[in-house]
C-alpha cells in the first residue's frame, strides 16, 4: 500500500522535474526521529523515508512547493493541490497514475488546503 502512494508522489517530479518540497508544519509523532525540521528540502531521493515515516504515523508535516502541496490526513488519507505550473493533460495523465496504483479519488472542493 504505502507503496502506491510513493509512486504517486514520486511521479510529482514528471510533472515538476526541478520539484524540491521544503517541510512545514513538522510534527514528530515518534520522539525518537529527529532527522527532519522545518523547512528542510526534500528532493526525490530524500522523499521515500520520509513519507513512509508519515504514513506510519511517526511524524506528521505538509510538503509544500511554490507549485504544489501534498497534505497528509488520517488513515492514509493524501491531499494534492495543484496550484501553477502544470498542464491539463500532465493532470489527466497524473490521475491515471494514482488509479494504476490502486488509489482512490475523491471529488470533493479542496477543504484541506491552507
Amino acid at each position: 500500500m504505502e507503496n502506491g502512494y510513493l509512486n504517486v508522489i514520486k511521479n510529482l517530479y514528471e510533472i515538476y522535474p526541478s520539484l524540491i518540497l521544503h517541510i512545514e508544519g513538522l510534527e514528530p509523532i515518534d520522539k525518537n526521529i529527529d532527522r527532519w525540521q522545518d523547512d528542510d528540502e526534500i528532493t526525490r531521493d530524500k522523499i521515500e523515508e520520509l513519507v513512509r515515516a508519515i504514513l506510519r504515523e511517526k511524524v506528521w508535516c505538509k510538503l509544500i512547493n511554490e507549485n504544489v502541496e501534498v497534505h497528509f490526513g488520517y488513515d492514509y488519507y493524501m491531499y494534492i493541490v495543484f496550484i501553477k505550473g502544470y498542464s491539463i493533460r500532465s493532470i489527466i495523465k497524473y490521475l491515471k497514475i494514482i488509479r494504476q496504483n490502486g488509489l482512490f479519488i475523491e471529488k470533493k472542493p479542496v477543504i484541506y488546503y491552507e
